[in-house]
């Protein structure tokens, strides 16, 4: 081969691999910055994800109060639940775990038109605990429970339940010393003008407990108040037992005809249903 054209035929060769070199250079800068920049991207979009997690979980940071009982349980329960208002917590009512295996009462504030923030069913599950997916499951039974309850297990005042943030409240709360910030509000809303506001609007009562109150307006009447449902279990019969007893209210009944004979009577239970 003649040596000019194996000089040129090296020039090509070189010209080649130099362009292949560039080209392979510049896609690979390309793809360099573009994997990069996609790394960065993920990077940041994972970061703020765990960013959105965090503030997610913080703001589920709430107490929630659990709703049992009857009516004047339940006052003291919402009492609570303004106290913590007025403290500037996050609070939440649950009126559906109550009285899941209680099918003698109901949520009964709407009586007043009271209104309240409801915990979710999500919310009250992540806070005791109670998803049943199976992988919650298999984490109890290896680790525990990781609950976020409180029960009452005494009736003394407990000021500690102040200092708390995140955790679900079971109990009754009877004691005017939880709710010292909020007793003007609650002397407003728990009132019979409420009852009869709401009434004219259709709300709150039952058909049965508007005619009953109908009758405690438009008659001389007594309200007679047999405790029953609870108080008959024997370790409450101990307690209670023998205080008011049949020979009591027949006195009481023949006292009140006595002094006045039109007076019409409302014996009520606590089984669930108004006696005759």
């Amino acid at each position: 081969m003649p040596e000019w054209q194996k000089d040129r035929n090296d020039g090509k060769a070189k010209t080649r691999k130099a362009g292949r070199t560039k080209s392979a250079g510049r896609l690979k800068g390309q793809n360099g910055r573009s994997a990069e920049g996609r790394d960065d991207g993920k990077a940041k979009t994972r970061k703020a994800g765990r960013t959105g997690n965090q503030e997610e979980k913080r703001s589920t940071v709430m107490l929630i109060i659990q709703m049992a009982g009857g009516l004047g349980n339940q006052m003291f329960q919402y009492a609570l639940y303004q106290q913590f208002v007025s403290m500037g917590k996050e609070v939440k009512m649950d009126d559906e775990a109550g009285f899941r295996e209680d099918k003698q009462r109901d949520p009964a504030l709407g009586a007043f038109g009271i209104t309240y923030e409801r915990a979710s069913r999500a919310e009250i599950i992540e806070m005791t605990d109670s998803s049943m997916a199976f992988t919650a499951r298999v984490r109890r039974k290896l680790f525990g429970r990781q609950n976020h309850s409180y029960f009452e297990e005494n009736k003394r005042f407990q000021p500690q339940i102040f200092d708390w943030d995140h955790v679900y409240l079971e109990g009754y709360w009877q004691s005017e010393k939880y709710f010292p910030d909020a007793a003007g509000l609650l002397k407003q809303e728990f009132s019979l003008e409420n009852i009869r506001k709401n009434r004219e609007k259709g709300d709150g009562l039952s058909p049965q407990a508007q005619e009953c109150l109908r009758q405690i307006e438009q008659t001389e009447s007594v309200s007679i108040h047999v405790r029953r449902g609870d108080y008959l279990l024997p370790q409450n019969q101990e307690l209670f037992g023998e205080i008011c007893t049949d020979r009591y209210y027949e006195q009481a009944v023949r006292m009140a005809v006595r002094r006045h004979p039109g007076f019409i009577f409302l014996p009520m239970t606590g089984n669930g249903r108004r006696s005759g």
